[in-house]
């Protein structure tokens, strides 16, 4: 995975996401990407017999950004974020910020009572192509097949619990242009997980697509 990679794009990412605050919590040098969940939940529902005849049925339901955020806040003691709140990721877990982009309110993987969200769509090398023109000016382009995982984790404060977890393909593209004043780029992943598991202690399935991306401007780093 790129997002962790270059020292040197920090702040080109800090130029991106409108100046991360010093005294913030830090990401990764390149900055927090936003990542977008569009997800489908399916869960088994409870048998019906009628005579000799048993039916089966699940309900669908879709997950969001929204729904994210909102088992984020049940796993944080039921907390409520301030509006605007953002789901980003710094390369290593998925991070809820404040509308500004610039303040840290909540780490995915920060264990507590109620549970925690691992995200890790770079899980496990697959392969890659591309080139690396390793000079000044200079450039970086390369495509990439990985494992991702996804483990969600809500005992339930406020909301259903979920117990869920799974793997599926990632796919990401790095493109980096450099010169010795300038840095410009772009990274996007996409991660469709297949997840199982329970939610409110039945039986389910969580498929769908998670990207995220990240863009960046500004002067080289010495």
């Amino acid at each position: 995975m790129k997002l962790i990679k270059s020292a040197s794009a920090l702040l080109a990412a800090t130029l991106l996401l409108g100046g991360i605050s010093a005294t913030a919590s830090a990401g990764p040098s390149r900055g927090f990407a936003p990542v977008s969940f569009a997800l489908t939940l399916r869960q088994q529902n409870n048998n019906i017999y009628t005579n000799a005849t048993t039916f089966y049925s699940f309900t669908t339901v879709k997950l969001t950004n929204k729904d994210i955020l909102n088992i984020l806040a049940d796993i944080d003691y039921g907390t409520n974020w301030p509006s605007g709140a953002k789901l980003t990721y710094d390369g290593n877990q998925l991070v809820v910020l404040d509308k500004t982009g610039t303040n840290v309110l909540f780490y995915a993987y920060s264990r507590t009572d109620y549970g925690f969200i691992s995200f890790y769509p770079f899980e496990y090398y697959g392969v890659t192509s591309g080139t690396y023109v390793n000079s000044t000016p200079g450039s970086e382009k390369e495509r990439y097949f990985k494992r991702g995982y996804m483990d969600i984790y809500d005992s339930g404060y406020n909301y259903n619990r979920f117990n869920i977890y799974g793997y599926g393909l990632t796919t990401e593209a790095y493109n980096d242009q450099w010169t010795s004043t300038t840095d410009k780029g772009n990274e996007s992943f996409n991660f469709s997980p297949v997840c199982t598991g329970t939610f409110d202690g039945s039986s389910a399935i969580l498929t769908g697509d998670i990207n995220g991306n990240l863009n960046w401007s500004g002067p080289s780093i010495p």
